[in-house]
């Protein structure tokens, strides 16, 4: 049975790769709209609708919506929007924008990179040092739908969290099914691992719930569909005993 399954696993491993999660090609992605069932404590609470599309600029725009269910509203009211602009050319995070309206926190902000300083500038008037190519939360989703990752890649990147620079390594495998409205699907499953750069500092203003998923180590888990799609069928994101699960419901493309 070993014998087998080494031999089975000979033709990943020697087109295996180590590949950096950047400058992908998201033109695909081009006015789809997917639906995810949003848990936390294995609690189904919310909705979240995730689109992305092209604006005049030629910059790619993500945009994340998620909304409590009204059994959930009666206890932890959240209605958050996240917004992911993205240098076509270049394929780098320009702006990053929020608007946090939650039970315990109501916020706007917005982040600006400016890689030609090395700096990051936030619409509250704090600032702080970035590297030359970073990505965040949802430019790193699908930077990975738009490279098409092969079972045994390994993949890194550095992902920036409002001031938190973290090193994110992982490994691409063949994974199983996901119960639900995609079951039919084959699946790959995504494992990224996230160690602060440097040593954590504590930040000077509120976050909201899905940006405090991330602690002293983060984690991605992403089960993704066969290409050219490449649907982020389930995830799970942060670490520790509190994560936060996605699974997609449907797909619309126009």
């Amino acid at each position: 049975m070993i014998k087998w399954t080494v031999l089975l696993l000979v033709p990943f491993l020697l087109t295996a790769k180590t590949r950096f999660v950047g400058n992908s090609d998201l033109n695909q992605f081009e006015r789809e709209e997917l639906t995810f069932s949003l848990s936390f404590r294995g609690v189904a609470a919310a909705r979240a609708r995730m689109r992305c599309e092209t604006l005049s600029e030629q910059v790619w725009r993500i945009q994340v919506d998620t909304d409590t269910k009204f059994w959930a509203d009666l206890v932890f009211p959240v209605c958050n929007r996240y917004i992911t602009l993205i240098d076509q050319l270049s394929g780098r995070v320009v702006q990053v924008e929020k608007k946090i309206k939650q039970k315990n926190l109501s916020q706007e902000m917005a982040v600006f990179y400016d890689y030609a300083a090395g700096r990051a500038h936030a619409s509250h008037g704090f600032d702080w040092k970035i590297g030359d190519e970073l990505q965040t939360l949802f430019s790193l989703l699908y930077q990975l739908r738009g490279m098409d990752p092969a079972p045994s890649d390994s993949l890194h990147c550095l992902l920036e969290i409002e001031s938190q620079l973290w090193v994110v390594t992982g490994q691409v495998q063949v994974g199983e099914p996901v119960d639900g409205s995609f079951s039919d699907l084959p699946v790959r499953s995504i494992m990224l691992d996230f160690v602060p750069q440097r040593p954590l500092k504590p930040r000077e203003w509120k976050t909201d719930l899905l940006t405090n998923r991330f602690g002293r180590q983060g984690k991605l888990i992403l089960k993704m569909g066969p290409a050219p799609e490449n649907l982020p069928i389930w995830m799970q994101i942060g670490g520790g005993s509190n994560p936060v699960s996605m699974k997609l419901l449907s797909r619309k493309k126009g």
